[in-house]
């Protein structure tokens, strides 16, 4: 289920992108460590890692971990991608956060929150 619900997000994400006009482009392999390429603006590409904003103890996660094979692994960073995507799928919401801006070092990404308001990651919301 968890796959499913990852491919769900990308699939938002990929619309977001055709819609802002920034030319996505999907790996057909799952041996990267990015989800999507953009083209933004043209002639620069972007590698996305694209993650889904789940809630725990009430309050909006991303996991910024990997897994395979049903294990969690090492953490994401800038040196797999480019941005950050955390996908609200239940408010129709993505953040398109550059790695480089992050701050915390954990194993999640903290205070993802509604676009409606302000936090620190409000300048990177998009809704679709």
């Amino acid at each position: 289920m968890s796959a499913t619900r990852g491919k769900a997000a990308e699939a938002l994400f990929v619309y977001l992108a055709l819609r802002e006009k920034w030319h996505p482009a999907v790996p057909l392999a799952d041996d990267y460590q990015f989800d999507v390429l953009i083209e933004k603006p043209v002639g620069q590409w972007k590698r996305i890692q694209v993650k889904k904003i789940f809630i725990r103890r009430g309050h909006q996660h991303v996991t910024l971990s990997r897994r395979r094979s049903g294990k969690t692994g090492a953490k994401y960073g800038p040196d797999d991608a480019d941005y950050l995507a955390a996908v609200d799928m239940d408010n129709h919401e993505i953040y398109l956060i550059p790695w480089k801006t992050r701050t915390d070092t954990g194993k999640y990404l903290y205070e993802v929150t509604d676009c409606r308001i302000s936090d620190r990651y409000n300048k990177y919301c998009y809704r679709t």
